[in-house]
């Protein structure tokens, strides 16, 4: 059994602890909500109490998104999650060269562009990611990586990229 934290709240989980690490588990339940709404929070919970594996966990989940386009995206942003469950994997991140970023306060005119451009690309929960990317970043092109990384492809990943040069 895993203990998780989402959003404040703990979660006790049948998931084992090979499920991942608790920021996987929030970033599981951002892409939930880019498919079915605020309802993903109590259904990643109840998913995560009640599963007996990682593999049933994610199965309970895309069950519960739409068939088709939209189920294939959110299996596609749990295998970038999970690389190691999938035959496909996501590009290893670059490693650290330095110490970690110093956090940056960033203008409000910047965060509104970087936001109204990458709502066009998830929608609402933009706002949310901005806010977590700016307490992460420690440069501009730091924040617009972090960002990028929220878009599922890579064609609309460069659209928002050069929208912000």
């Amino acid at each position: 059994m895993k203990i998780f934290s989402t959003k404040g709240a703990s979660v006790t989980t049948g998931v084992p602890t090979d499920a991942g690490p608790a920021h996987t588990l929030a970033e599981i339940e951002a892409s939930l909500t880019r498919s079915i709404g605020p309802l993903a929070r109590q259904l990643v919970r109840q998913s995560a109490a009640q599963a007996r594996s990682v593999h049933e966990f994610y199965a309970t989940l895309a069950d519960n998104v739409p068939a088709g386009p939209e189920r294939d995206a959110f299996l596609a942003r749990i295998r970038r999650l999970d690389p190691g469950r999938s035959g496909t994997h996501a590009p290893a991140p670059a490693p650290a060269t330095g110490p970690p970023s110093a956090r940056v306060a960033f203008d409000a005119a910047t965060l509104t562009r970087c936001e109204q451009q990458l709502a066009r690309h998830i929608g609402p929960l933009a706002r949310v990611l901005i806010k977590r990317a700016a307490n992460d970043s420690g440069n501009v092109a730091e924040l617009y990586r972090k960002l990028a990384e929220h878009i599922d492809t890579e064609p609309e990943r460069q659209a928002f990229l050069d929208a912000l040069r």
